[in-house]
């Protein structure tokens, strides 16, 4: 595996990232006047990993949502 792969797995794992992740499925939601709360965080995340996109256009992508969901599972 390459350096690159490697640093880009580190960078998607730093708090900034889960932080920006975690605020673009949440300003979705709000934007879309949905509910928001931890399960409905967890579903987009998940639906997101299971698709292999982000198709409502939210800008996250599925190595996103999963380093934002093995971060949630950490504390759950």
């Amino acid at each position: 595996m390459g350096q690159s792969a490697v640093d880009g797995q580190d960078y998607l794992n730093s708090p900034d990232m889960i932080a920006l992740t975690l605020g673009r499925v949440v300003a979705h939601r709000i934007s879309n006047n949905l509910e928001v709360s931890h399960f409905h965080i967890r579903a987009r995340l998940g639906e997101i990993i299971e698709r292999g996109s982000d198709d409502l256009r939210g800008g996250v992508s599925p190595d996103m949502a999963r380093a934002a969901m093995t971060h949630l599972n950490q504390y759950a």
